[in-house]
């Protein structure tokens, strides 16, 4: 008897320190639900922290291996392609350690976090076999995003060997456009694959699947049928006022077992909107946003305050992450002026644009923001230009210090090894860091990755790049050949003028760089800009 019923699973490395919530995942089961389905959500990534044990080996993800290396990957590989595939050049500890693009010197300790981390998920994947009931559902949809493909897989197939009438769905950025017919004609046991959207196309192919009823004309969801790939494009883009607010009862319930002393540091997620309003009209050239795909819409105001007031009173949260890639400015007189009575206990996390001005902060701080994002990659006008953000250096040390004087955290990163940029860039920009110590310093200096869909990757030789490829980390993530590799890659390398050199030019700003993140560390040594007036002509800034 064919079982009307839905699990969803978030598997690792969805989320680092502490694991996040799956924004799609949490939209997704109140949809099924609405379409007359039971819905669950498994929040394994959780689980596979708790039995991982400690936190030295999330050390690979979180500080020794750059993110677009996608190395953790590798950990589920063996239980995935099997003890041939591990006993490869490409797929042993000594073939990845060889790709990594990393510069951490010890390679010994980054060897051993990666070899506990398989053996740890060589064991875990049976665990989860046995501890959870998979025979009580039809249909078991997995998201995957960045590095969570391998595991994703491992643990779809080996549901599909115990189980074979069960549906095997994947979902998520690591699906979308040809990325996912390459995962339906190279794994099998998948049935249904989502690209782009899935709010409204997941829903409708439940109930087509539970109705006996071909999936053929649903956008989004691609499947096989009579031994051939049935490839139906991107799904539909989903009405932002009637998605429902976000169920993360499934998430929570996973932290409060699993994970109990992360329940404090807890964010959930909330949206506001999709797409980006400034790509719709200047896309940054290294954003990978799919803006020919998607655009810019938003939530009306009174939803997004009524679905704010139900997560902090049905959960008892206050810490709020937007997922929104950039704030709509109208809600700096729309939203945020309607938030002051909550700001006590409210504390929200959101995205902006770097054109922000005085009033924009004001309002934002009144409003309950104690985090902002507003993607400064550069502290230089060329660069700034060079990278298509639409903003001036003034205007982003304006930022820095509004944020300062606000109490406002500013998150932000500094972008290197473009290709085309100017060297001279970084020795200015090494030179301005001692003026301006006393403002919140980047996160982190962070190598630019060429990314899926971006401008630098789509139209690489206007930026003088040549032999653009998947990076060379995914030789030890899947057994397959090259073509396959940049199909399924969401990362890629090239070669340009200059390459050899980035590093050498790079450097004495990083070195400014480390100086300004410890002097910020340290507890209350934080460099502070004082001026004192001694006289109506006189004044003193030390």
């Amino acid at each position: 008897m064919q079982k009307k019923k839905v699990i969803l699973v978030n598997m690792p490395f969805g989320g680092y320190s502490v694991p996040y919530p799956s924004m799609a995942l949490s939209l997704l089961k109140p949809l099924v639900e609405r379409a007359g389905f039971d819905c669950d959500v498994s929040y394994l990534n959780v689980v596979f922290r708790a039995h991982v044990g400690t936190t030295d080996i999330y050390r690979v993800s979180d500080d020794e291996i750059d993110y677009a290396s996608v190395a953790e990957e590798w950990a589920f590989g063996k239980i995935l392609f099997g003890n041939e595939w591990e006993e490869s050049e490409r797929g042993s500890i000594d073939g990845v350690c060889a790709r990594l693009s990393t510069s951490n010197p010890d390679m010994k300790q980054l060897r051993e976090y990666l070899t506990e981390l398989r053996a740890k998920a060589d064991t875990f994947i049976p665990e989860v076999l046995e501890s959870v009931n998979w025979d009580e559902y039809g249909v078991i949809g997995f998201t995957s995003v960045v590095s969570q493909q391998i595991a994703s897989l491992a643990l779809a197939k080996h549901i599909k060997i115990r189980w074979p009438d069960k549906i095997i769905a994947l979902g998520g950025a690591n699906c979308d456009a040809e990325r996912g017919i390459a995962l339906l004609r190279l794994f099998p046991f998948i049935d249904w694959v989502f690209s782009g959207e899935a709010d409204i196309s997941f829903p409708q192919a439940l109930t087509r699947y539970f109705s006996g009823v071909s999936l053929e004309g649903i956008p989004g969801v691609s499947f096989r049928q009579d031994g051939k790939i049935i490839d139906q494009g991107a799904g539909e883009l989903a009405n932002l006022e009637q998605l429902p607010c976000p169920d993360h009862s499934d998430y929570l319930e996973a932290i409060k077992k699993w994970r109990p002393l992360d329940f404090p540091k807890v964010n959930l997620f909330l949206e506001s909107s999709r797409g980006c309003w400034w790509g719709d009209k200047s896309r940054c050239i290294f954003c990978a946003y799919d803006h020919q795909r998607s655009h810019f819409r938003h939530k009306p105001v009174s939803q997004v305050i009524d679905e704010i007031k139900k997560v902090k009173e049905t959960y008892g949260i206050n810490q709020i992450m937007f997922t929104d890639a950039i704030l709509d400015m109208d809600f700096f007189h729309t939203l945020f002026p309607c938030l002051p009575e909550q700001a006590g206990t409210l504390e929200l996390h959101v995205m902006t644009k770097a054109n922000l001005k005085r009033e924009h902060l004001a309002v934002m701080k009144a409003g309950g923001v104690v985090e902002f994002q507003p993607g400064i990659e550069a502290l230089d006008t060329e660069m700034l230009n060079f990278m298509h953000k639409g903003v001036r250096l003034l205007q982003i040390i304006q930022l820095l210090k509004w944020s300062v004087e606000y109490g406002i955290s500013c998150h932000w990163n500094i972008l290197y090894g473009f290709p085309g940029e100017n060297p001279d860039v970084y020795g200015r920009t090494a030179r301005l860091i001692p003026e301006i110590e006393h403002f919140e310093p980047p996160a982190r200096l962070v190598h630019l990755s060429l990314q899926r869909f971006s401008p630098l990757a789509d139209n690489s030789r206007q930026w003088g790049q040549t032999n653009v490829r998947a990076m060379k980390i995914y030789e030890s993530i899947f057994p397959f050949n090259q073509q396959d590799l940049d199909t399924l890659a969401e990362f890629f390398d090239s070669d340009f003028q200059n390459k050899l050199m980035i590093d050498g030019y790079v450097q004495p700003l990083r070195e400014k760089i480390d100086n300004w993140q410890h002097r910020w560390r340290r507890e209350g040594t934080r460099p502070l800009l004082v001026f004192e007036k001694t006289g109506t002509d006189t004044l003193h800034i030390f």
